[in-house]
């Protein structure tokens, strides 16, 4: 799901993640539109819509939680 689906999913307007993230509104559709992330960047995101970013590799066979990066 890209991040504007998301959002709009949670019925927040970029202004309202904006203030959520606090972080000016013209970040907001840049993030959106951007073609890669960083994973702090995505961590923050997630967070300010009151979720928790995890992050798993599905190997063969195998599926490991990773323990938080910092």
């Amino acid at each position: 799901m890209a991040l504007n689906e998301l959002r709009e999913a949670l019925e927040l307007t970029q202004e309202q993640l904006a203030e959520l993230m606090k972080v000016s509104q013209v970040a907001v559709p840049r993030m959106e539109r951007g073609p890669d992330i960083y994973v702090s960047t995505l961590r923050h995101v997630i967070e300010a819509m009151g979720g928790e970013l995890e992050i798993r590799p599905v190997l063969p066979k195998r599926t490991v939680k990773l323990q938080p990066i910092g």
